[in-house]
């Protein structure tokens, strides 16, 4: 698929989303294919982005995750 028509597609998907939740999952399912169209021309630069990608996310997770826990009671 041709990058326009990728681009097309994820931006229809997106728009369509009628809870937040969906809109955020479709936006990371597009940025998955562009990542993976990505690693066939450049394999190396695909990995890096990836690979600062996980770190960025786990870093959120562990702040929601310690937000979280905090917010509890004990």
């Amino acid at each position: 698929m041709a990058a326009s028509n990728r681009r097309r597609f994820a931006e229809q998907r997106i728009a369509s989303a009628r809870h937040t939740w969906t809109e955020f999952l479709r936006a990371a399912e597009w940025l998955t294919s562009e990542l993976k169209q990505l690693a066939e021309h450049d394999p190396q630069r695909a990995a890096r982005i990836a690979t600062d990608l996980r770190t960025q996310t786990r870093a959120m997770a562990e702040k929601l995750n310690t937000e979280d826990a905090e917010r509890r009671p004990r």
